[in-house]
């Protein structure tokens, strides 16, 4: 989402870094959407919102790592880091999972 730009700090990221981020939660809450129109509502553990707050934490740390380096060299040389990334995108795939392996049946009240 908009996340990054409202980081109050240097941060080096691609373009596609947030895009990547918001294509995640578009995709996520609309599958949540359509399977609570078909009567499947989601449980939301506590371990899927650690693993989402991780997930948070650690793509936050890949955009401000190199705030230092920005700060007194400027950009050039800075090198964005995907494995980071990767990692805090599958922190939050992986509670993702866990809300959707966790339903609940709801009775229509059709």
């Amino acid at each position: 989402m908009g996340l990054p730009f409202l980081i109050p700090k240097p941060w080096y990221g691609p373009v596609l870094a947030p895009v990547l981020i918001s294509a995640f939660f578009v995709l996520a809450c609309g599958l949540l959407f359509l399977l609570e129109e078909i009567g499947r509502k989601s449980k939301l553990s506590a371990l899927a919102v650690s693993l989402h707050t991780a997930g948070l934490c650690i793509r936050y740390y890949s955009f401000v790592k190199d705030t230092g380096f920005i700060m007194t060299h400027g950009y050039k040389g800075v090198v964005y880091s995907w494995p980071l990334f990767t990692c805090g995108l599958a922190f939050c795939a992986a509670g993702f999972v866990l809300i959707l392996r966790n339903p609940f049946f709801v009775c229509s009240r059709e």
